[in-house]
């Protein structure tokens, strides 16, 4: 943890500074907000001032969490196929970067895993895609 000047509101009004604070690009998004009891510690960039906040609220030094890395599903799905034996380069330069999701179903584009090589590789590892959906 580290300590960091946070902006702490009471939980009820917690989502709306929140809102605030980002629109405002206040919020210092590389921490975690932290909850204290009754109230919320948003983390928010040195020199904040808070006159912009018109709830109850106080400014405080409070131990935080640094904020997760985001997750880049390009990148996940990219390092998984690349982890596997057997794949050329130019495979791995055709793994999709774009894709829908529908709840728990992913929808590739129509051209994906098209190209020659993919059907050797689906062909070598029947689990293809259970392990590309990990």
């Amino acid at each position: 943890m580290v300590m960091k000047l946070c902006l702490l509101v009471p939980l009820a009004s917690g989502e709306e500074v929140r809102q605030v604070l980002l629109e405002q690009e206040c919020l210092d998004r590389a921490f975690t907000p932290r909850r204290i009891g009754d109230e919320l510690a948003l983390p928010v960039h040195e020199g904040f001032l808070s006159d912009a906040i018109d709830m109850e609220h106080r400014l405080e030094q409070v131990d935080v969490e640094p904020a997760p890395p985001a997750i880049d599903p390009h990148s996940r799905l990219y390092n998984t196929i690349a982890s596997l034996s057997g794949v050329s380069e130019a495979l791995l330069q055709s793994v999709p970067k774009k894709w829908e999701r529908l709840d728990d179903l992913i929808l590739f584009p129509k051209d994906a895993f098209q190209e020659q090589g993919w059907e050797s590789l689906i062909l070598q590892y029947p689990e293809f895609f259970s392990i590309v959906a990990r």
